[in-house]
């Protein structure tokens, strides 16, 4: 049975909502999506010298750590206003460009895995190397 209610949080002073909070992640240890964002909620103060001020890239395994994950640089949709990001223009001069969000608060980490980063990577870039190539992964 699917839950559809909403877990609420408020990370500084900004309510975080989780969708889907006995979504399922990992079956055979029995985590779930909420199991994930109260554990970024609770290491960001060790996470945040590795993300604040780098452009993040995404591992998403919708369905959970068992199906086919990728990769997803572009910000999510359902980000709150406000949220940091960087546009950068696509080496191949396509014209076209990608929003990166921009690692820093914990309200903001722990929303991005919320909406999107059903899998706990974070891929921290560094400026100066090509966007597809991560510096490291969290």
């Amino acid at each position: 049975m699917k839950r559809t209610r909403m877990a609420q949080y408020v990370l500084a002073k900004l309510p975080i909502a989780v969708s889907h909070p006995g979504k399922i992640f990992w079956p055979e240890e029995g985590y779930t999506k909420l199991d994930l964002v109260e554990y970024y909620n609770a290491i960001f103060p060790h996470l945040s010298p590795y993300v604040k001020d780098r452009m993040l890239s995404l591992e998403r395994c919708p369905d959970g750590m068992q199906g086919e994950c990728f990769i997803q640089k572009q910000k999510p949709k359902g980000m709150p206003a406000g949220t940091p990001s960087k546009r950068i223009a696509h080496a191949d001069n396509s014209g076209e460009f990608t929003d990166y969000v921009v690692g820093g608060s914990n309200a903001f980490t722990v929303k991005l895995v919320e909406a999107s980063a059903d899998s706990p990577s974070f891929r921290p870039s560094l400026p100066g190397l090509p966007s597809f190539t991560p510096h490291f992964t969290v």
